[in-house]
């Protein structure tokens, strides 16, 4: 147990054993260049959506509280998401029939 830096306050900071041994079996976990390369992956397959759910529309919490609404919130989200990629793929096609690129 560490005391505070003030000697006049009930302060102590507490060192969480537990906490440092999943982080330690996390990164040794990481360390296996298989197991990294999985990881990465999900970096730009899953973490990418979010990010732009948070950089692009905005979207930085939610207003509702129960699993139900939270379900309902997000999806609407995610459905904006795919709705903008839909959208930017119609234009492209669109595009690309203009240009006779593409035939029937």
């Amino acid at each position: 147990m560490k005391q505070s830096t003030h000697p006049n306050t009930n302060k102590s900071l507490f060192k969480n054993l537990t906490w440092d041994y999943f982080k330690a079996f996390t990164n040794k976990q990481l360390s296996d260049p298989k197991k990294k390369h999985i990881y990465q992956k999900r970096k730009i397959d899953v973490e990418s959506t979010f990010g732009n759910l948070k950089a692009n529309l905005g979207f930085q919490r939610l207003s509702v509280r129960t699993q139900s609404k939270v379900e309902c919130e997000l999806g609407i989200a995610l459905m904006a998401v795919n709705i903008r990629k839909l959208a930017k793929i119609s234009a492209s096609f669109r595009s690309l029939i203009k240009k006779k690129a593409v035939k029937f």
